[in-house]
């Protein structure tokens, strides 16, 4: 139980950061805005985004041991640093539509918090469903 569910979790955090990579360097156009279109929609889905992030970090982290302060600061630096690489690249990326946002950096630590609490609630239920698939 234990190494397939740490493989299966890398596997899957693997995919979602190359995912999330993708979603932010990727220029705008790729996207349709027909679908979300209200003030401030973009933030709510960098906080989202961002939460599932820093769930599975949170999840990968702790899966044996109960959650520290320690680990959930790492959880915490990790994507949200994460966040801030790819804003910053799209600093960079020339031909994009794409544009550095603190609002942005800030919606992406507020998701990866969330993503931290909510690996409270569903770290229990993991565990007596990966146990129940032991026995």
């Amino acid at each position: 139980m234990f190494s397939k569910y740490r493989i299966f979790l890398s596997i899957i955090l693997f995919i979602y950061l190359i995912l999330l990579a993708w979603l932010s360097l990727a220029p705008a156009s790729t996207f349709s805005n027909s679908l979300i279109n209200f003030p401030g929609a973009d933030k709510i889905i960098h906080g989202i985004i961002y939460m599932f992030l820093g769930l599975l970090l949170f999840l990968f982290l702790n899966e044996v041991r109960n959650p520290s302060i320690k680990t959930n600061i790492y959880v915490f630096v990790s994507a949200s640093g994460y966040g801030l690489l790819m804003e910053l690249l799209q600093l960079w990326i020339r031909n994009s539509s794409r544009s550095f946002e603190l609002a942005d950096v800030v919606a992406n630590c507020v998701g990866v918090v969330v993503g931290i609490l909510s690996g409270y609630v569903v770290k229990p239920f993991l565990v007596r469903i990966l146990n129940r698939n032991q026995d």
